[in-house]
């Protein structure tokens, strides 16, 4: 194997993050009078991009709004997890999408980010653990091989 560039997802994968992901969602949806949603609809924002998950609701000038609004409330209660558990010692970065750009969001280019950020051009080097189908797809994308965990948001049949 040899691995020593490992990729994490960090929601579902390293931290239960689920619940603040789809308060901060349903928060966003408000705002733009998107009320009632059930749990199982607020949980698809766990895992996919968030162009993606908007775009479900809101039609495409509105989604980089939500996306901010999103991050507003989650930015307070929930984008520092890593710190708050401390766990951010055992990183050396964390990188993620942008409300900007929808193509950043997706996982195959956050990971060649990484690596590209790391100045790796050797992929047998890295590994991308995730819990949901599109960190799985995006590693694939990427030319990085994948592990798949079954104790996040996705499932076996997903992965």
């Amino acid at each position: 194997m040899g691995w020593d560039i490992l990729l994490f997802d960090l929601d579902g994968t390293l931290t239960d993050s689920g619940p603040g992901i789809m308060h901060a969602a349903k928060t966003a949806l408000q705002s733009f009078g998107i009320d009632g949603l059930s749990e199982q609809e607020l949980r698809y924002f766990v895992g996919p991009p968030l162009w993606e998950s908007f775009g479900k609701y809101l039609p495409e000038e509105q989604i980089s709004a939500a996306i901010d609004r999103f991050r507003e409330y989650y930015r307070v209660t929930g984008w520092q997890v890593l710190a708050h558990f401390d766990l951010l010692q055992y990183f050396a970065g964390v990188c993620g999408g942008s409300a900007e750009d929808p193509e950043a969001g997706k996982k195959v280019n956050v990971v060649r980010r990484v690596l590209r950020e790391k100045g790796t051009d050797d992929l047998s080097r890295a590994v991308l653990s995730g819990d949901r189908e599109y960190d799985i797809l995006g590693g694939h994308q990427a030319g990085v091989q994948t592990v798949g965990v079954l104790y996040g948001y996705g499932s076996r049949a997903e992965l």
